[in-house]
């Protein structure tokens, strides 16, 4: 371990291959017969300024056993709180997995590992308590059926999608339903739980707007579709939401008609900014900017050598000539290409989570931003990024009647190179972190010495 904590930085997770030579001897401790740990993955990771969380999916398997998946939420903390922190966990009487302990404190390297679903702040929803819910409101599901009261529940199971440790979880829950004469079926939902019940209640209530608008407003041939919100727990913060089928775009790439997929998309954003619905969060400059400063802060402290470059940035974000003076738009807030998906011909918009109102050139520059997230991970080639950009913008000016300003939506896209995109390389485990952080700052710097002016159209052409 010398080397991994030996001057404490709060994003100095250790590696998978080190946890994946100490683990055996935490999960199986003497005398037990040690097991195997076949592999660990990080499935998540989070950096503030006083912690460092990540979730973790190991597969191990005992001696003579089946190989099992675990998850585990993994918490980072200076020496001085690691053990507080242990028997606060301890103290919530944690439920044991499968296989092992449900906490391992790994002292040397300040890490305490929880296994799913012990959680410091979130109380994950159980099986159990989804169970109650069906019992009660089967009907909810059922969405209103006449019969809903005939159908009987016989199996529920629940899959997890994502885990942010303290913060969500989202997981599919399949229902296996029966009646008397034997016949069955079974139906799926997502349940989507937060750590508070204001996220929850939110979240919900925009659905619920967003139910009561959609259909004026689908495109003529029906093909956005948007899922249904199905009920709010709000004492677990909890909310219920229709499986909507499909793949996501990311998912769906290799097998893509990339031009005609890409102008569809544009044209799909298109209608959602028309939704006549507004909610609370904004994007205004002033709150960019502001986002802009925080970011900065932490990839400072986590790289103090850019510092020159980030403040130079900012006083290129600041001196931009363009007014904040674009329509107000319902914006998706999160608009990237794996939450799309595509079903038959039909587009989907999934994690409505981030809905926000503001300049529409947020949500393209967004967009866009996200394919050099993607093609910064090898999830995604060159030629790739620059045929999606390129047909996507295509299908959002052939369809659109709002002004958008390509000087707003390049201001946006230095901004969320910043805020979202260097940031997440900082904040999340990645391989060769540092020079994916200063590519992005690269880009965010040219892309403040280009021309602004030109068509929406043409736009792809001006991007770095």
């Amino acid at each position: 371990m010398a080397g991994i904590i030996k001057n404490f930085r709060i994003n100095s997770l250790p590696s998978t291959a080190w946890l994946k030579d100490q683990l055996p001897s935490y999960i199986w401790p003497e005398p037990q017969r040690p097991g195997k740990i076949l592999r660990i993955a990080v499935l998540y990771s989070r950096v503030t300024a006083k912690l460092s969380a990540a979730s973790f999916e190991i597969e191990l398997q005992n001696p003579d056993g089946p190989v099992l998946r675990q998850t585990y939420a993994g918490y980072l903390w200076p020496s001085e709180r690691l053990w507080e922190e242990y028997h606060g966990l301890l103290n919530n009487h944690p439920i044991p997995p499968t296989i092992g302990p449900p906490l391992l404190l790994i002292e040397e390297a300040n890490l305490i590992l929880a296994a799913f679903p012990n959680d410091r702040k979130l109380r994950v929803l159980s099986k159990d308590e989804v169970d109650l819910w069906l019992t009660e409101h089967l009907h909810e599901l059922l969405n209103g059926e006449r019969d809903g009261a005939r159908w009987r529940l016989k199996e529920t199971t629940m899959e997890v999608l994502r885990y942010v440790p303290d913060r969500r979880l989202t997981a599919r829950v399949r229902v296996r339903l029966g009646l008397e004469d034997g016949s069955e079926k079974t139906v799926a939902f997502i349940a989507k739980q937060f750590y508070k019940p204001k996220r929850a209640k939110d979240y919900c209530r925009n659905l619920h707007k967003l139910q009561a608008v959609r259909a004026e407003f689908y495109s003529p041939d029906g093909a956005l579709r948007l899922p249904r919100k199905l009920a709010l727990v709000e004492k677990r913060a909890a909310a219920f939401i229709e499986e909507l089928p499909g793949r996501n775009l990311e998912q769906a790439l290799p097998e893509l008609d990339v031009q005609n997929v890409m102008r569809l998309v544009g044209k799909m954003l298109v209608d959602f900014h028309r939704i006549p619905m507004r909610v609370r969060k904004k994007v205004t400059p002033k709150n960019e900017i502001n986002e802009v400063r925080e970011a900065s802060r932490t990839i400072a402290q986590a790289i103090p050598e850019l510092r020159p470059r980030l403040r130079a940035l900012m006083e290129g974000l600041l001196a931009w000539p363009w007014q904040g003076t674009a329509s107000v738009a319902l914006l998706h807030g999160s608009f990237r290409l794996n939450h799309i998906l595509l079903h038959q011909g039909k587009l989907a918009f999934l994690d409505l989570d981030s809905l926000r109102t503001g300049p529409a050139a947020y949500d393209l520059a967004n967009f866009l931003t996200s394919l050099y997230y993607l093609q910064a991970q090898d999830r995604i080639s060159l030629p790739q990024r620059e045929d999606i950009a390129r047909y996507f913008l295509e299908g959002y000016a052939a369809n659109s009647s709002r002004q958008i300003s390509t000087p707003a939506v390049l201001w946006f896209f230095v901004t969320l190179l910043i805020n979202k995109q260097a940031l997440k390389h900082v904040t999340h485990l990645h391989e060769n972190q540092e020079e994916k952080v200063k590519n992005m700052l690269r880009l965010a710097e040219e892309m403040l010495c280009k021309p602004r002016q030109t068509s929406l159209t043409d736009l792809w052409k001006a991007l770095p």
